[in-house]
């Protein structure tokens, strides 16, 4: 693990409190992101799907329930689009073939700050996250850049989220051509201009 901090006993506690049991089993995250040669946050979110999805299965569960919220939608949506060109963000409900589970976010409709908000109100409290890295990931630059976008103009998060729910297989740019299609694509239009 990244941290020996990880507060086991506090989640613990508060599942016990609404008659829940806890599950958790140690993984080395930081001997895998070495060996991987991947991002930390990579290697790490992929150890806890795999856990996740594993102690869901064994214990005889078809759904997993995920705490992503809106923000992480819109981030992730950014973070996609200028890390690897993709139009892709993670949705409300998400089927896994190969496993048989479903990935339920029922907090996807919520923004950060409403969660945030219901806090107190819920008497919950908050534990701080352990990972080292926490406050310095790509995620944590994209939510600064999005805060840094809506100074300059207030609408950006909103237009991100509209972008984002854009139909997921519409083209909105042809593919770049290589020599050859481009070249077939000139000759077949002056064979259908001389017909």
């Amino acid at each position: 693990m990244f941290s020996p901090s990880f507060p086991k006993a506090e989640l613990e506690a508060f599942c016990a409190r609404y008659g829940l049991r806890h599950y958790s089993e140690k993984v080395d995250v930081n001997s895998a992101w070495q060996n991987k040669g991947s991002t930390p946050c990579f290697t790490c979110a992929y150890f806890r799907r795999a856990a996740t999805n594993r102690t869901a299965l064994e214990l005889g569960f078809n759904k997993v329930a995920l705490a992503h919220h809106h923000d992480d939608a819109v981030e992730t949506f950014l973070m996609n689009v200028l890390t690897s060109g993709q139009l892709r963000t993670f949705l409300p409900v998400t089927p896994l073939s190969k496993t048989g589970l479903t990935v339920l976010r029922p907090l996807l409709y919520y923004r950060e700050s409403e969660i945030i908000a219901n806090v107190s109100q819920l008497e919950l409290q908050p534990l701080r996250n352990p990972c080292p890295y926490d406050g310095h990931t790509k995620r944590q630059d994209i939510k600064e850049h999005i805060r840094e976008l809506e100074s300059l103009s207030p609408e950006v998060y909103d237009h991100l989220a509209a972008a984002m729910r854009s139909a997921p297989n519409q083209e909105l740019w042809p593919a770049q051509l290589n020599q050859k299609q481009l070249a077939d694509k000139f000759h077949n239009f002056w064979r259908q201009k001389s017909n």
